[in-house]
Order: C-alpha cells, then sequence, then structure tokens
C-alpha cells in the first residue's frame, strides 16, 4: 500500500532500519572493530563501480571481527577476516567499497578485488575448490530490523548465510 511504501522509505531515509551483514574479506583485519566513515560516489573513471570519494554521500558502516583464518600459501600465510558490519546509512555497494578500501576486498567480488591480488591466486586446493565455483561474493545480510508502518511494532528478520558460503567457512576451520 502507499501508507507502507511511505512508511518504510521514511525509516530507510532516516536511517532508522537496521541492517547487519557478515563479509568474508581478503587479509588479516589488524583491528578487532571500527567505524568507516567515508563518503561514496559513482567511480570517477567507471561508471558500475562506486568509490570513496571526496564530496560524495556521507556513508557510515561500523564493523567488528567475528573470525580470523589463516592458511597455508607457497611461501607462507594467507589470512581472511569475517567481519561483522551495521550499516549506519545505506548506499549502493557501501559494505564492498568500506572493505575494500580497508584493504580487505570480500572473497568472491570480481568489482572490487584486484584481479593480481595474490593470496586469492595461492589457494590451498581444499580451499580454492569451494570458492573457484563461487558466482558472487560472501557478503550475507543476516539481520534486517525495522518499525512495521501500519502497526508500528518493531519487526526483526535474521538469515543464515546460503550453503556455497557456509562451505567456505568450514574449509577454513581445522
Amino acid at each position: 500500500t502507499q501508507q507502507a511504501y511511505d512508511g518504510l522509505t521514511a525509516q530507510f531515509a532516516e536511517h532508522s532500519v537496521d541492517r547487519q551483514y557478515r563479509a568474508l574479506c581478503w587479509g588479516y583485519a589488524k583491528a578487532n572493530s571500527g567505524t568507516i566513515n567515508e563518503p561514496l560516489a559513482r567511480h570517477p573513471k567507471d561508471r558500475k563501480r562506486y568509490a570513496v570519494v571526496h564530496g560524495g554521500k556521507r556513508a557510515v558502516t561500523h564493523w567488528e571481527v567475528i573470525e580470523r583464518f589463516r592458511f597455508k600459501v607457497p611461501g607462507g600465510e594467507g589470512w581472511m577476516s569475517w567481519i561483522a558490519c551495521r550499516l549506519e546509512t545505506g548506499r549502493t555497494h557501501q559494505v564492498r567499497v568500506h572493505l575494500s578500501h580497508l584493504g580487505h576486498p570480500l572473497v568472491g567480488d570480481p568489482m572490487y578485488t584486484k584481479p593480481s591480488y595474490k593470496p586469492r591466486t595461492q589457494l590451498p586446493e581444499a580451499l580454492r575448490a569451494v570458492i573457484a565455483p563461487l558466482d558472487h561474493q560472501l557478503l550475507h545480510a543476516v539481520s534486517l530490523g525495522l518499525t512495521h508502518p501500519i502497526s508500528g511494532e518493531r519487526v526483526s528478520r535474521d538469515s543464515d548465510p546460503p550453503e556455497d558460503y557456509q562451505r567456505v567457512l568450514a574449509a577454513l576451520r581445522p
């Protein structure tokens, strides 16, 4: 209904919708948590992408490491970090751009991961076997909370990551 649409639109505009994501990222996140407060806009050279751009729209992502994973690569070790993100704003590609900006692009995200990113190309066979077939980044909306636009009741829905995402996590754990 128009009333439901208007109510939901207003909540998104007021940033009162609670959105929580889980992102599996390349690299070792040195801090345990933080806030990324960097403006986003269309990438200046590639209109399909977004980037941190001075003068862009306000974008705020609060993040916290859930778990870090170490794995062997030729000549050393590689890392992935599983990160919980809570959005204060909701810009297009916000989590993907912000985490890539921190140096931790999402696993399975060719748009914001450089093709030469070495850990991606040197995975152990068992890990490569579950990551290679992915056709999407490992970013999952685990929780959405909002006020019902008609009843005024607070509503929250949770969702587990899909099977392919869970297979990658299982392959990373001993």
